[in-house]
């Protein structure tokens, strides 16, 4: 444990610090809780900078695998984390937005949203729970939503 919290700012080419350990020489929970710690960083609010959708998290991540951190490592973070992890916002083609109440792996695009504002983004009066089956029509989801989107705190949606 003490190597994982000592060495979560390493990076797999050996920019990070505090001894500026490359690759493998990083240990191995060390080098999965850089890209976690990466992720929530991009994805929460922070005093110093605002929060970057789910999508744009990952596509940052992407961009650095083979030189900030490993990229199996980095290719497994993102498959396992799916491209709608649950607490998401996102916004639907109907003009809609919802959050995203439940995602696994297997379930593709279409993970199962609670709609929270309807198209002129006011609160509904009930939550409405959407599972996106393909049978909907057009209704999809159109873009991931920054997690303080319309002031919305995902978190207390629940």
């Amino acid at each position: 444990m003490v190597c994982t919290i000592q060495y979560n700012h390493e990076r797999f080419d050996g920019s990070g610090y505090p001894a500026q350990l490359s690759g493998t020489n990083i240990p191995l929970y060390a080098r999965i809780a850089a890209i976690v710690d990466c992720y929530d960083a991009m994805t929460s609010p922070r005093y110093y900078a605002t929060p970057v959708a789910h999508s744009e998290a990952i596509m940052k991540l992407a961009s650095w695998r083979k030189t900030l951190f490993q990229k199996e490592l980095v290719d497994t973070f993102i498959q396992v984390i799916g491209l709608y992890p649950p607490g998401s916002l996102v916004e639907l083609t109907n003009g809609e937005v919802a959050v995203v109440s439940d995602f696994r792996p297997g379930m593709g695009k279409k993970p199962e949203l609670t709609v929270i504002l309807d198209r002129e983004k006011k609160r509904l009066p009930r939550k409405k729970v959407l599972v996106l089956t393909g049978k909907e029509g057009t209704i999809d989801i159109a873009k991931n939503l920054p997690p303080d989107a319309y002031n919305l705190d995902p978190e207390a949606l629940f």
